[in-house]
């Protein structure tokens, strides 16, 4: 059956400073993924930019600069709040919000339709609004940026060698996730175990990403990301009536000692 490897990966949004390994400032990471495509990478092609979509704020456009200030305003709006409350004003390093990226093979993609593009990308959306416990604030989706041809493949398919990847931003709740979601990443134990290790605060705040999204958080979505994409039909069929699978599946996550592994094996 076929399978499609997919990049799963979430940074920390925050005000201005310096880019480091898990964070960007809000005001880099927009324009990369809104319509002014502010990216370093040698394979945008903006001849396609006109097929990339948009689902930002009301005011945004397609603009991610529009954007990165729409983040930051309403930071700005919770910090004046917090004060007018006689509370402490937060720290201006606090984050305003989580990005993240979905990323398919270009070998797979190569292969589906524009329908099964489209599933694919609002599927993977849904499962990241589950694990975040809130809608994203945005979502673009990306066509003009691929290297078929610089890595020796092709595209056979009516859209030529169009990428696929998607950008979701938004602000995630500290609020542990539901038990049902917990279960189905790591298990009754692992459940129990991440609840005892991860509670936070538990009250819904959207500005305390520093501490809830941890090392525990982002092993949930690689756990739930294949079995959630599965339920929405990435799978074989059931049975002649099942008219909601795809045909492929989505690979599970692989961790960096498990990938060294199957190199030390299989040379692969």
């Amino acid at each position: 059956m076929p399978q499609v490897g997919v990049g799963v990966s979430v940074m920390t949004l925050t005000n201005n400073g310096k880019s480091t390994k898990s964070s960007m400032p809000v005001q880099k990471a927009a324009p990369e993924f809104g319509d002014e495509r502010a990216s370093k990478t040698a394979h945008i092609d903006k001849t396609r930019s006109a097929g990339n979509t948009y689902d930002f704020p009301e005011g945004c456009g397609t603009s991610g600069e529009a954007l990165a200030d729409w983040f930051v305003q309403k930071f700005e709006d919770y910090s004046l709040e917090q004060q007018r409350a006689g509370k402490r004003k937060p720290s201006s390093l606090t984050a305003v919000g989580v990005a993240c990226v979905i990323t398919p093979d270009e070998e797979a993609v190569a292969q589906w339709d524009k329908p099964l593009r489209d599933k694919f990308m609002r599927d993977a959306r849904e499962v990241y609004e589950r694990w975040f416990g809130a809608p994203l604030d945005a979502w673009a989706t990306h066509v003009d940026e691929g290297a078929m041809e610089e890595r020796g493949l092709t595209r056979d398919d009516e859209l030529g060698d169009e990428g696929l990847h998607g950008h979701g931003t938004g602000c995630m709740p500290d609020l542990l996730p539901d038990d049902e979601l917990l279960v189905e990443g790591f298990g009754e134990e692992g459940a129990a175990a991440f609840k005892k290790r991860y509670r936070g605060k538990d009250d819904g705040c959207l500005y305390r990403t520093g501490s809830i999204l941890n090392g525990g958080r982002l092993k949930l979505l690689h756990n739930i990301f294949p079995i959630e994409m599965a339920k929405r039909g990435w799978r074989e069929p059931v049975d002649e009536n099942d008219l909601e699978a795809t045909g492929w599946t989505v690979r599970p996550h692989l961790s960096w000692g498990e990938k060294k592994v199957i190199e030390e094996e299989t040379g692969e």
